[in-house]
């Protein structure tokens, strides 16, 4: 999880990179240097920002007889960040991926250490607050993101399409699947964890959402993109079902 996470965070400076010479027209390796350090920030002061706000959620969630506060209150969090993020010139992604760490209970970091911020008590009435948001907007982001695909661009019986959505397929899969390798283990821990790590999921469509808004790519590429992680999320489970069948 705390390689997944550090996945995630990679693939937000490289997006903020991107974003910053769609903007601009150019790279420039200052700009650049100061969103990293503006990521950096971000990550080193959600933590700050979560011993702050524990103690509000957890007073709201014993005396509070408001109803709503607490998804009020993480709701505000997510969308000040994000709008701080795109303020300084960064993908509201960014501001909106750091309170995600902020409120995660559990951060989980490489070699196996973690970081608990609050109590599993507190986590699980937060879940349980946020679970009706989450069942509205989660149906809805994939609408959208499956709306805005101009199917007018893709041509199943293009050779160009295939080559390129096949050179992606691989490339993601493969190189995902290396990461097992530095997994201590047997070979089946190995090879789970690695395909584990193939699927991009939502965060790899609010990257292409992203890039698509900011003009890095086009539609064309856009379609193929959606296409790369329906491909790469479906495939995970099927094959770490059949490597981990034995466990069952």
């Amino acid at each position: 999880l705390g390689a997944a996470v550090l996945d995630d965070i990679i693939g937000v400076v490289i997006l903020a990179a991107l974003y910053d010479f769609a903007v601009k027209g150019e790279v420039s390796l200052i700009d650049t240097g100061k969103i990293i350090g503006f990521i950096t920030a971000f990550l080193l002061i959600a933590p700050v920002i979560t011993k702050l706000l524990v103690p509000l959620i957890s007073k709201a969630s014993r005396y509070g007889k408001t109803e709503g506060i607490i998804p009020t209150i993480i709701i505000s969090l997510v969308l000040a960040l994000a709008f701080i993020s795109h303020k300084i010139g960064a993908p509201g992604i960014l501001g909106s991926f750091a309170a995600g760490i902020a409120l995660a209970r559990r951060f989980f970091l490489p070699l196996g250490a973690t970081i608990d911020h609050y109590s599993p008590d507190l986590a699980v009435k937060i879940e349980e607050n946020m679970k009706p948001i989450i069942g509205l907007f989660v149906p809805v982001f994939f609408v959208v993101v499956g709306a805005s695909i101009n199917l007018k661009v893709i041509d199943f019986s293009s050779l160009v399409f295939w080559q390129t959505a096949g050179l992606l397929v691989s490339v993601a899969i493969i190189t995902k699947m290396m990461s097992g390798i530095w997994v201590k283990g047997s070979l089946k821990t190995k090879l789970s964890t690695g395909i584990a790590m193939v699927p991009r999921g939502e965060v790899g469509l609010i990257f292409a959402e992203v890039g698509k808004k900011s003009g890095i790519f086009d539609d064309f590429m856009y379609a193929i993109i959606v296409f790369v992680v329906a491909l790469t999320t479906l495939f995970a489970p099927v094959l770490l079902r059949i490597v981990m069948r034995d466990e069952e």
